[in-house]
């Protein structure tokens, strides 16, 4: 079985890049739709290898799950074979990382970075329940 569904713009991203069509944003602003368009772009790099490899899977990129009015999680993509589901949180970062000695994920100028395994365990429990 083979279904692919085609990732979407996040809507603050639209939001986001309608502004800016019709005024100055502010720096923080502009600082933020680069890196919410760094993402999707690295979102959709990620769904096109994805595809190429046509295998026999459903695959749902941005994935999120709302219970009546609030949005209890959301996911850069699952992936749906016939025995398992797989739970993918796509990260581009833009500069090396390293992890210390405690296990700290940092960036080059020591800016800690959230572990992306414990965002996937959390959605993870989330999805289970």
């Amino acid at each position: 079985m083979e279904l692919k569904m085609k990732r979407k713009k996040p809507m603050n991203l639209l939001f986001l890049e309608m502004l800016k069509c019709r005024k100055a944003l502010p720096p923080e602003h502009n600082r933020y739709l680069a890196d919410l368009t760094w993402g999707f772009e690295h979102e959709c790099k990620i769904d096109k290898l994805i595809e190429e490899i046509n295998g026999p899977w459903i695959t749902i990129p941005g994935f999120s799950y709302y219970q009546l009015f609030e949005k209890n999680f959301q996911l850069d993509l699952l992936l749906v074979t016939a025995k398992v589901i797989y739970i993918s949180e796509i990260k581009g970062y833009r500069s090396d990382l390293y992890i210390d000695a405690g296990g700290v994920i940092k960036n080059k100028n020591g800016t800690i970075i959230d572990d992306p395994l414990d965002q996937v365990k959390k959605a993870t429990e989330k999805f289970q329940n």
